[in-house]
């Protein structure tokens, strides 16, 4: 993070500094926040956004399938994928279910989020989900490390693949 804020620092400089800050800022991929929960009444929403670093300016992306929080997500081959959590009309119970944002062959994000197969390591939630080496998958591979399952907390890593 020190080098995107030093870039912005810069850009207050002067205007050549400023071009070149954005035009480096432009071509890093953004940041991505899906789902949470907030509001008076604490309902789970579905929302994305992504910040252009470059402009600073935030950009609505589709809708997750459903809403969701304590949730994992990273990027997996240019998209988005979503990982466990609890989901808007599941009640207060973990899920399994994984939803992914991929890209189309120019490299564009899709559409819409896609449903891909659950968990194979069954529902989780408050994880963090990190992407990893990728090449022998057909949809990707993610780490996935601590979390809650029915037992209580987890320091547990899992390397799961999207495919199964």
């Amino acid at each position: 993070h020190n080098g995107v804020a030093g870039a912005w620092r810069l850009a207050g400089v002067c205007r050549a500094a400023r071009r070149g800050a954005k035009e480096w800022l432009r071509k890093l991929p953004g940041i991505v926040v899906c789902g949470g929960c907030g509001g008076a009444g604490g309902v789970a929403t579905g929302e994305v956004w992504r910040l252009d670093l470059g402009a600073l300016l935030w950009e609505r992306l589709p809708d997750l399938t459903a809403g969701r929080f304590a949730h994992a997500c990273c990027a997996v081959r240019g998209g988005v994928v979503v990982l466990g959590g609890f989901v808007t009309g599941g009640g207060y119970v973990p899920s399994a279910s994984v939803e992914i944002l991929g890209c189309d062959s120019s490299g564009a994000l899709g559409n819409t989020f896609n449903i891909l197969p659950p968990l194979s390591c069954g529902s989780l939630d408050a994880s963090v989900a990190f992407g990893i080496d990728e090449s022998e998958s057909d949809q990707g591979q993610v780490l996935l490390i601590g979390g809650m399952e029915s037992s209580g907390s987890s320091s547990t890593m899992r390397k799961v693949d999207l495919a199964t």
